[in-house]
């Protein structure tokens, strides 16, 4: 994710199935600065996702299914002004 957070005209990003393995996922800072959409689907191991402040600042589509062993929605999606 650190890689990922950093490429500077990343617009859409999806994540499925294996994609992601790790339990716990980061977005600090500013990353994901010019992220519209973010998908997140059956993404097994899932548990906790941490979303900070000024990160992901664009997005305005986020979409998670079957991500069954996520335990709640990040705080820090409520920074987010432009998610619909």
């Amino acid at each position: 994710m650190p890689t990922l957070a950093k490429l500077p005209y990343l617009g859409m990003l999806e994540l499925h199935e294996e994609a992601f393995i790790g339990k716990e996922m980061f977005c600090c800072g500013q990353a994901f600065a010019k992220l519209e959409s973010l998908s997140l689907k059956e993404l097994n191991f899932l548990e906790e996702w941490k979303v900070s402040e000024g990160a992901m600042p664009c997005l305005w589509r986020l979409e998670i299914e079957n991500c069954r062993q996520l335990k709640k929605l990040p705080d820090g999606l409520r920074f987010i002004a432009t998610l619909q």
